[in-house]
């Protein structure tokens, strides 16, 4: 844990990683709003 936040806090993410990284996110949060709408969608 210790090196990890050694190589975080002297290489500040750039911009590309950031773009990545909220771009990962936003993929994962819309598979999971897929699979509860197509679990929702079967129950009805």
């Amino acid at each position: 844990m210790e090196s990890l936040e050694l190589i975080y806090n002297k290489g500040k993410p750039t911009w590309s990683q950031k773009i990545f990284l909220t771009f990962k996110k936003r993929n994962v949060l819309k598979k999971i709003f897929l699979y509860l709408f197509v679990r929702v969608k079967a129950e009805t």
